[in-house]
């Protein structure tokens, strides 16, 4: 009801939002290039990818959580319309770049040997700039619950945004849909904090982000998502556990210790804002050992 009840602006279908061509597609949702006629310049289209309930659920979540969030790394939401079905389009400027993951797991940074020295220090400024949108989010009242290297597009130096709040929840969190027979709510197992698994409620707290931070942070200094698993019921064992990770001699104490900080299956362990795990990447960054 909160979502549904957010500042919103809704258009009727008409023919100002032509599509060009397809981006991407994901679990509930199509991305689109397209031409907003009226302003003569190219958006983009996120629409949901079929008719099921919650995936135009997602699209009005997002649209009501860009509509409360000013933020230099946040893509401004241009409109939200419907299509000829009457389900919900969300419009949002267009920003060039790549998602993180692309940058992360390019072959040739591979050949380089990794993300030592300058690179290092360019991946802890885009996460830094990342955990400032999660703060800015939680001060608003919402919890992202997706935080990945593949929801950050990333430009020209500087231009770095976090995307897709299709899984955004108002803060605190109600009671909500139970789990799934494997016990996962909503996210991304690689990353998930143990009480993900339990579904949606009480529990999910700002910590719940700063843990997904610590994962991309994982991902940052080793390459591989935080839990690894054959299957995704393994996958799921592992964020349940949460054990602490050793990470070689080479990876920076400080950054293996946050890591290992914010992915503690205890909240009460963790860092205890994004402002605060942010501040330990600066202290890092500034030389802080």
């Amino acid at each position: 009801k909160k979502v549904l009840e957010a500042r919103q602006r809704v258009l009727p279908a008409d023919d100002d939002l032509v599509p060009v061509r397809s981006l991407a597609h994901g679990g509930m949702a199509s991305v689109e290039l397209a031409v907003q006629r009226s302003r003569d310049r190219i958006v983009v289209l996120k629409r949901p990818l079929d008719a099921r309930p919650e995936a135009s659920a997602a699209i009005l979540r997002e649209a009501a959580v860009l509509s409360q969030l000013e933020h230099a790394h946040v893509v401004p939401m241009v409109a939200l319309a419907h299509d000829a079905e009457g389900r919900p389009v969300l419009a949002m400027e267009y920003v060039r770049g790549e998602t993180w993951a692309e940058r992360l797991h390019d072959p040739a940074l591979a050949a380089r040997g990794g993300h030592a020295g300058d690179s290092l220090r360019a991946e802890v400024d885009v996460l830094a700039r990342v955990a400032d949108v999660v703060q800015h989010a939680h001060d608003r009242g919402w919890l992202h619950r997706d935080i990945k290297p593949s929801n950050v597009l990333v430009g020209e130096p500087g231009e770095v945004y976090l995307i897709d709040w299709g899984l955004a929840l108002p803060l605190p969190a109600e009671a909500g849909a139970p789990p799934t027979a494997l016990g996962v709510g909503a996210g991304t197992p690689r990353y998930m904090a143990p009480e993900m698994l339990q579904g949606v409620g009480p529990w999910l707290t700002p910590r719940t982000d700063v843990y997904l931070l610590g994962a991309t942070l994982h991902e940052v200094l080793t390459g591989a998502g935080r839990h690894r698993g054959d299957t995704l019921r393994a996958t799921l064992y592992s964020a349940w556990l949460s054990e602490r990770f050793e990470y070689p001699a080479a990876v920076p104490r400080a950054l293996a210790s946050l890591a290992n900080d914010a992915t503690s299956p205890w909240p009460e362990q963790r860092p205890p804002s994004a402002a605060a795990f942010r501040e330990r990447l600066l202290a890092w960054r500034a030389g802080g050992g």
